[in-house]
């Protein structure tokens, strides 16, 4: 994970009553959409079938495109990579409502910071990327706290209760050579995972030890004491 960021977490504050039943009329109405967007998808493989944002495919190939034209071949490109692990929780907490309108303000954020020159993409069901051509690392990292805030994260309210999706990020620079965006998509990608990974095992080996120094001391068993001798006749 990238030392300029801080590690993901969710934080639900209240739960929101009944966040996730939705009438039969909405339902209805959403599967159409999801599937609109699902053919939409198989036209064109280079969109995200659910939200307003480019696939991992269409980040890859038009950024290759971007990158080669004169403007940003000798500047290259800061690539982006966001891991809101938590998201895929979300569904299951609160709902289907709420989820939608979360991954919404998030994609919506995103474009924000991709502007108008950039690109951004959901390229995994949690994962997601911003590449801004021509900026040097540490104003990706800049340009990003200052859309996404410090710590870097996504918030929504919604009556009643608060959530806040931090991610893992990771960020660096690919130059305009054909495969270099990929090639570093690929390495932020592992390198999250890692981090990812290494987390989960640091913080099972605390829960380990936590709870191994919680247990309660054994009783010790009683003394049996000697019967007393009877008085003589």
């Amino acid at each position: 994970m990238d030392n300029d960021f801080a590690p993901t977490s969710i934080e639900p504050w209240q739960v929101p009553a009944g966040c996730g039943a939705d009438g039969a009329a909405r339902e209805a109405g959403g599967l159409r959409r999801l599937l609109g967007r699902m053919r939409l998808a198989r036209r064109n493989p280079q969109l995200d079938v659910l939200t307003p944002l480019l696939s991992r495919e269409g980040l890859i190939a038009q950024g290759e495109r971007l990158l080669s034209h004169g403007r940003y071949r000798a500047d290259g490109a800061a690539l982006v990579l966001f891991d809101f692990a938590d998201l895929l929780e979300v569904r299951d907490i609160y709902g289907e409502r709420v989820s939608k309108a979360l991954l919404a303000k998030l994609a919506s954020a995103l474009r924000r910071l991709a502007g108008r020159h950039g690109l951004a993409a959901r390229t995994g069901p949690a994962q997601f990327a911003v590449l801004l051509p021509g900026l040097p690392r540490q104003a990706a990292v800049d340009a990003t706290l200052r859309v996404l805030g410090t710590p870097c994260r996504i918030e929504f309210d919604a009556a009643g209760f608060d959530l806040v999706l931090v991610p893992d990020v990771s960020v660096d620079t690919c130059d305009a050579q054909s495969g270099s965006l990929e090639a570093l998509y690929n390495r932020l990608s592992v390198a999250l995972a890692r981090y990812r990974d290494h987390e989960e095992r640091r913080r099972s080996h605390l829960r380990r030890s936590r709870e191994r120094h919680s247990r309660p001391m054994p009783l010790e068993p009683e003394t049996q004491s000697a019967p007393a001798s009877l008085p003589a006749a």
